[in-house]
């Protein structure tokens, strides 16, 4: 659109969005998603099989790939035999939608988990236990042409499960479950580096990667000062300068601490292999008479630092040395994902059953990431933000999504809230919480008298007409609907 008035225009133009417009012209893909899960008589999960539909809007954008991830992401960390997914992205006269934080993965874990707890309700088994018997293990070949999966569930679960209680008696109106999640990453192994390292000590890191506040210019020069054996602050970070940086593929996906992580450590170790051939040059003694150390290298009595190495070498207090890595889909990278991002959440709710407002009383997340790198002099960094701020997303997507039930299917039994005579509005703004009260008016039940009765009679049948009719109208239209060309993808397992 600005590319287009900028054309007719000829000159600049830019495209300024209030908030509220910004959230009427972005969304991700909202799905349909219908699913059955099968399990034996000993509580093994033996068979999956999933439709899902995404409305993608007027334009595709990403949601190709939106498509292919929820697919991977429909079998769960479940190591189930027998899988069918059928999934397509439909073109629609709406908003184009695109990719929104861990894509593919809300719309289909919500559905898989809601009927894990329901099978284990059906064959008497507890959801905990249910799912501790079918998640993957360690090592586990559970997605064929994968890499095996490199979580801890049982870990993960138990550490989700007792945070919240589980086993112990529940209050009046509260319940509490436990649900896991298991996604392949989208990081694509493709990442370039440079290390230089100065005459004076300190470092410059070279990095395509960009500072988005999930605190990559705080990791990687962690990760570049461990390997060096300097100071942290004596590592600089030269990024997203495509003048100057190498090349890297892209900045999302938890792949920054994992790819340009291990790029940066191989650039070290490449730059210290360089300055231990100079120091052996400085000394007049053989390479394999270097012994590295912290910070520096050992040769007998004499200890040198790579400052003292680099400025001796050139015999100038200036000079440098640079280390490179090139990482691509080969060696402990060569299988995709490049890592599983596994998680386990325990929640305890209540239910006003007057009003039906949902109190969330208790919540533990727990995300598998593996070796967190963090330093104890520094604040807190993106490990812990970034489960802080994935809460409320996921607490509303929750609360905002609708369950339909199959026809023929038995639902579970509700306990019907309780009449009163006056109806409470609950509502909470700016923090506060505000109670409004209205009286329930009852009408009194007047026998009609005859002709009333039988106009009432003539409109209640002309209304099921046009019901019907109505019907068969929105009916014809979603099946033109769903007949309109779109991408489709379909996978089996």
């Amino acid at each position: 659109l600005v590319a287009a008035c900028s054309w007719k225009a000829k000159r600049s133009v830019k495209l300024q969005l209030t908030v509220e417009e910004a959230m009427l012209t972005t969304r991700s893909d909202d799905a349909y998603t219908w699913m059955r899960t099968a399990a034996d008589a000993n509580g093994k999960i033996i068979a999956r099989q999933a439709k899902i539909f995404m409305n993608t809007g007027a334009y595709a954008e990403n949601s190709p790939l939106v498509v292919e991830k929820s697919t991977n992401r429909c079998v769960g960390p479940y190591a189930i035999a027998n899988v069918l997914i059928e999934n397509c992205s439909l073109y629609t006269n709406t908003v184009p939608a695109s990719s929104y934080r861990g894509f593919g993965c809300a719309q289909v874990t919500l559905p898989g988990e809601s009927q894990i707890d329901e099978l284990a309700a059906k064959i008497g088994k507890d959801p905990y236990e249910f799912r501790l018997a079918n998640a993957a293990k360690p090592g586990e070949e559970f997605f064929p042409g994968m890499r095996p999966f490199d979580g801890t569930l049982k870990q993960d679960l138990d550490t989700a499960a007792k945070a919240i209680g589980w086993g112990t008696p529940l209050a009046k109106g509260h319940g509490r479950t436990v649900a896991v999640s298991g996604s392949d990453a989208g990081a694509y192994p493709l990442t370039s580096t440079a290390v230089r390292v100065h005459a004076d000590g300190s470092a410059t890191i070279m990095t395509g990667s960009t500072e988005l506040g999930q605190g990559s210019h705080t990791v990687l020069p962690q990760i570049a000062a461990e390997e060096l054996g300097i100071a942290y602050d004596k590592v600089n970070v030269v990024a997203s300068d495509t003048a100057i940086t190498p090349y890297d593929r892209s900045t999302g996906a938890s792949r920054t601490t994992t790819l340009m992580g291990s790029a940066v450590m191989e650039a070290c170790q490449e730059a210290i292999q360089q300055m231990v051939v100079m120091a052996a040059d400085v000394l007049k003694v053989k390479v394999e008479e270097i012994q590295t150390v912290r910070g520096g290298v050992r040769c007998g009595e004499v200890q040198l630092d790579w400052s003292q190495v680099i400025s001796k070498f050139y015999a100038l207090p200036d000079g440098e040395v640079i280390g490179r890595s090139y990482i691509r889909k080969s060696g402990k990278f060569a299988a995709l994902p490049v890592f599983w991002e596994a998680a386990a959440t325990g929640v305890e709710i209540s239910v006003d059953e007057e009003t039906g407002k949902i109190t969330m009383e208790k919540l533990a997340t727990v995300g598998d990431v593996g070796l967190a790198v963090r330093r104890i002099n520094l604040p807190r960094l993106a490990v812990d933000e970034r489960l802080d701020s994935r809460l409320p997303l996921a607490a509303f997507l929750r609360l905002a999504e609708r369950s339909l039930v199959a026809p023929g299917a038995k639902p579970r039994r509700r306990r019907p809230l309780r009449r009163q005579r006056r109806r409470r509005s609950v509502f909470e703004f700016d923090g506060r919480e505000y109670r409004q009260r209205c009286r329930s008016r009852r009408r009194r039940a007047h026998p009609p008298s005859p002709a009333h009765a039988g106009k009432s009679l003539a409109r209640a049948e002309r209304e099921k007409i046009e019901r019907v009719e109505d019907r068969k109208l929105r009916m014809e239209d979603g099946n033109l609907r769903l007949s309109t060309p779109g991408m489709s993808e379909q996978s089996k397992i």
